[in-house]
């Protein structure tokens, strides 16, 4: 079955379009744009309409301010550079779609709007860091420094709340600090020292918020050929036998710490979760290169969890983020036992690489250890549904945006074509990559799916 979206925001979607003529001019940039994030002045200059992406648009003059200045947008703030026409949702994702690898350049508010700031929130981060970054950082260049001292922040927060006995708050905090640790590395590929030093800072802040998480998550290795992978298995409070558990596997740039809030869902929900890092992620990487076969770590985990008293072995499923929603669809199709998939902002292969922003690209060099990006390709050769996606007989639910300026979203739909009797496709279209601009309604909408589903 091939859907749109959740009836729920197709009712929203539609609202926010056909409505338009009867919403005040000056309320009419935030009707369209559903921007829940970028509080901006319009000016009271004449709206006109234009179509993106499929829908009908407000495009007015909001306020900028610069890139030293007190706030990035704000109720009230000053004008200090011409007005713009862009916000998250007004932008033209085909122009400028960016995330750039030129490190020098000055911070980019349509980016950071854009991509960034969706991203934090949805993992769980705080939109303010966000601004706070902002205003510290004028260039990417900065950009680690300034995540890290917020990280700095979390870390000490996280220890005077613990000395106080407030638990909940301190895991919170640590948390937090591993997200702002993440942001300051995500960039940093020019520097890979500093990148592997602040990676390990937000593994380091992550162990400390685990056990004191409620329910806890417990660190765990499990085995993979002749070496370990780590991950963390969160298991529901007040459980009565054996619970169906997720395997939540990462994309490129993302790891098993990315995965807090999804796994905080799982558990309210009564399933286990199992986030873990892979080839080429997070602490596994260099001692584990991105290269063929990822999926063999899928069906390890798959393997380790079945084994766990805790966790039914006939309901596991399965979900993957961005990269990982290509390795999930081919995990499924070698591991008949995954009961259910969701595809993630996955793809269908790496077809879309001339359009993929240059700091992606720069991620897959990356992560498989390549010399350059044709050799970056030539090690992920086998990232491809063709040939497998035939095999694969269990449900299969597909998310993904329309905006989406890293895989497109033809190769979600490729996907759902592929498999017409077992596959779901909810398409947003005004959703960027990974949906994180709309994080509340699939994450919860997906863990909602395997919840019904396992």
């Amino acid at each position: 079955m091939i859907t749109s979206c959740p009836s729920a925001l197709r009712a929203s979607a539609r609202a926010r379009t056909s409505n338009a003529d009867s919403v005040p001019r000056r309320e009419r940039f935030s009707a369209m744009c559903n921007c829940a994030l970028v509080m901006c002045v319009v000016s009271d200059v004449p709206t006109k309409e234009r179509t993106i992406g499929g829908r009908r648009t407000a495009e007015q003059n909001l306020w900028g301010v610069q890139p030293a200045g007190p706030m990035l947008f704000g109720r009230g703030c000053t004008p200090a550079r011409e007005p713009a026409t862009i916000c998250l949702q007004c932008v033209d994702t085909q122009k400028g779609a960016a995330m750039s690898d030129d490190q020098s350049r000055p911070l980019d508010d349509e980016e950071v709007l854009r991509y960034w700031i969706p991203r934090l929130v949805a993992d769980g981060g705080d939109p303010n860091d966000a601004l706070a970054v902002r205003n510290r950082a004028a260039t990417w260049d900065a950009w680690p420094d300034a995540w890290a001292e917020l990280g700095d922040g979390y870390i000490a927060m996280g220890q005077d709340r613990l000395a106080l006995g407030h638990q909940a708050s301190a895991a919170a905090a640590y948390v937090r600090a591993a997200i702002c640790y993440h942001f300051a590395q995500v960039v940093a590929f020019h520097l890979p020292e500093l990148k592997t030093e602040l990676q390990g800072r937000k593994v380091a802040a992550f162990r400390e918020a685990a056990p004191l998480m409620s329910p806890p998550a417990e660190r765990l290795d499990i085995p993979f050929g002749d070496a370990n992978l780590p991950g963390y298995l969160r298991l529901p409070a007040g459980r009565d036998g054996p619970v169906p558990c997720i395997l939540l596997v990462p994309g490129l740039d993302s790891t098993k710490e990315d995965f807090a809030t999804i796994m905080e869902m799982a558990v309210q929900r009564g399933l286990a979760a199992f986030a873990f890092d892979g080839p080429g992620q997070g602490e596994v990487h260099p001692r584990i290169l991105l290269g063929q076969n990822y999926e063999a770590c899928i069906v390890a985990a798959h393997e380790a969890m079945a084994a766990r008293p805790e966790i039914d072995a006939e309901r596991i499923g399965t979900l993957g983020r961005s990269l990982g929603g290509i390795y999930v669809v081919k995990a499924a199709a070698v591991e008949p036992r995954i009961k259910a998939t969701v595809v993630f902002g996955g793809a269908w292969d790496l077809g879309d690489w001339p359009a993929m922003p240059p700091l992606i690209r720069d991620g897959f060099v990356y992560a498989t250890g390549a010399d350059d990006e044709d050799d970056a390709l030539a090690r992920l050769s086998d990232v491809t549904l063709d040939g497998c996606i035939s095999a694969v007989t269990s449900p299969v639910l597909v998310v993904h945006g329309r905006n989406d300026a890293i895989f497109k979203a033809h190769q979600a739909e490729r996907i759902a074509a592929a498999l017409p009797g077992n596959a779901t496709l909810w398409m947003d279209e005004d959703g960027v990559h990974c949906c994180h601009n709309h994080a509340f309604e699939y994450r919860t909408g997906m863990v909602d799916w395997l919840d019904r589903t396992l």
